[in-house]
């Protein structure tokens, strides 16, 4: 096996979900695959009993509880919206939990639009585990 190969193989093993990765690198692997609008690739980064949740004020509303849950409601979501893409603004990790600042673009009938948001996201053993996602900020 070549020199290059071999290098091609490891990065591939130490890139995949579910590996040891830092929380860090979980998460911005995540939003790789939200970018492709590929619900089942983005979906490979999260646990079984995946949580994401809405927070608006003081209300704490569970959005998808489990993996296929979270599928599901994301491949509507790029169905609704196919030139969607988000980007990361700045990002923040503490131990298992990483807080990032996005920035959401896409593209409606009246031109693009755009949003802000804050997501935290708890990650464990390669995985995320559950999500709290803000109010929109303009």
């Amino acid at each position: 096996m070549s020199v290059i190969a071999t290098f091609a193989m490891v990065l591939a093993l130490t890139q995949s979900p579910g590996t040891a990765a830092t929380p860090e690198a979980t998460v911005r692997r995540s939003y790789d695959a939200f970018n492709t609008r590929d619900a089942d690739a983005f979906v490979r980064h999260m646990s079984e009993e995946i949580r994401w949740m809405s927070i608006t004020g003081e209300s704490v509303k569970v959005e998808t509880s489990g993996r296929e849950p979270l599928r599901a409601y994301l491949a509507r979501y790029f169905q609704r919206l196919p030139t969607v893409q988000s980007r990361i603004e700045s990002l923040m990790a503490a131990g298992p939990y990483v807080t990032v600042h996005e920035r959401v673009t896409w593209q409606s009938t009246t031109g693009e639009r755009t949003q802000s948001a804050l997501a935290v996201y708890q990650v464990t053993e390669g995985r995320i585990v559950a999500v709290w996602y803000y109010d929109v900020m303009k």
